[in-house]
């Protein structure tokens, strides 16, 4: 009896110890723009756009997902959109996802955007992929539609769809220490009800690896970029 008993736990260990390896490395990510301070999101974008000169001339179709709310990101996200038509041309379409709720009038950017429900009725936005494959698309949406870390998010069930391919940004939040992760806006939790976790603790992850770099004294803006998936990209910024 006793030899099963330690046969049996052993397995359970061993098989704890391969869903923890699992869980670590579904997380990992490759650092593409180091954490850096800069003067302002024009900057941000240029050092991103820069790093990926090769991968966003030979891509068509882009989407940007951002946190709602939150300015800066917005903000990061109109002056990547600006570097990626200086680099390739203006696209041809342009969507905006209707729950982000944001006005051309607030925002002239978006003026030559159509709006569409992304998370509802992803299988519109997905026949617009299927039907302009000779044409060049950016989306902006939220963050949790796009990144790559959600495997049944709108990006995901898109690209099974059409086909089609693109480069995704995601924008979350970099928190610089334990408190200071009640801000970002989802849990990393496995009682995430929102089913984002996955998500939440990429960000978090990744915070933590860099809190002993930040320097708290500077004021611009801090920010980085990490390959997430073959063509997915996180960004963490404050």
């Amino acid at each position: 009896m006793k030899p099963l008993y330690l046969i049996i736990t052993v397995s359970i260990a061993a098989i704890g110890a391969v869903i923890a390896l699992n869980v670590g490395s579904s997380q990992k990510t490759v650092p593409k723009v180091k954490l850096s301070y800069f003067t302002d999101s024009v900057e941000f974008a240029g050092a991103i756009t820069q790093r990926l000169q090769q991968e966003i001339t030979a891509e068509k179709n882009f989407w940007y997902g951002i946190e709602p709310e939150k300015k800066n990101h917005l903000e990061l996200a109109f002056a990547v959109l600006k570097d990626l038509e200086k680099m390739n041309g203006p696209f041809d379409i342009k969507i905006l996802d209707k729950e982000l709720e944001l006005q051309v009038d607030t925002y002239p950017e978006l003026k030559d955007f159509q709006v569409l429900q992304v998370k509802k009725n992803w299988y519109e936005v997905a026949d617009i992929f299927q039907n302009n494959k000779d044409k060049k698309i950016f989306v902006l949406t939220a963050a949790i539609y796009s990144t790559s870390f959600l495997k049944d998010n709108p990006i995901h069930k898109i690209k099974l769809q059409s086909g089609a391919q693109a480069i995704s940004f995601s924008s979350g939040y970099f928190s610089i220490d334990t408190a200071d992760e009640k801000n970002q806006l989802f849990r990393c939790s496995t009682e995430n009800k929102e089913g984002v976790a996955d998500w939440a603790c990429a960000m978090i992850n990744k915070s933590r690896t860099l809190r002993r770099k930040f320097d708290p004294a500077k004021t611009k803006t801090a920010g980085l970029m990490d390959l997430t998936g073959e063509k997915d990209y996180m960004i963490l910024l404050r």
